[in-house]
């Protein structure tokens, strides 16, 4: 039995249990779903070394299924704690909260990145301009370097011509 096929029978097997015997159970029902939603992911990071296409494409398919029997059970898990008592709801209330805090934390995560690449922006900007005009200053420079060399080539000969004049 291949690892993928290992998978999909975990899966099946634990879809069953929350669609038959445990959907009452509604602390099961949740730890088995985030148990699926692992097999899935690891199903789908495998699905690669698949040899053939149309292995590929039977496990991609079976893949889709699990996805739709997730979500149902998912929804299904969701409708069912509205019509239980409150204590259900207030947990509900609780994960809520708790998923809105970390969203609000990687939002501000967000934003930091953000703020972070905009000021990585400007100094490689500033960066590539200080750049250019070090190079130009090079440019100058070694512009001015021949401009010496020639003077003073043409200097060293007049005083060549010079000094034979006044020998000779």
């Amino acid at each position: 039995m291949s690892m993928m096929d290992s998978h999909v029978e975990t899966l099946d097997e634990l879809l069953r249990g929350i669609e038959g015997p445990h959907k009452d159970d509604k602390a099961r029902v949740e730890a088995d779903l985030e148990e699926a939603d692992e097999t899935l992911s690891q199903m789908k990071m495998e699905i690669h070394s698949c040899g053939t296409k149309a292995e590929k494409d039977k496990y991609n398919a079976k893949i889709k299924e699990f996805q739709g029997r997730i979500a149902a059970a998912r929804k299904g898990l969701l409708f069912s704690g509205s019509s239980g008592s409150s204590s259900s709801s207030s947990a509900a209330s609780a994960r809520i909260q708790s998923t809105e805090e970390k969203q609000a934390a990687s939002l501000e995560v967000l934003k930091k990145a953000r703020q972070q690449l905009a000021e990585t922006e400007a100094i490689g900007t500033s960066t590539v301009e200080n750049l250019a005009k070090q190079n130009e200053q090079i440019k100058k420079s070694k512009e001015n370097v021949r401009e010496i060399n020639s003077n003073l080539s043409h200097s060293n000969k007049l005083l060549n011509k010079m000094s034979q004049w006044w020998r000779g």
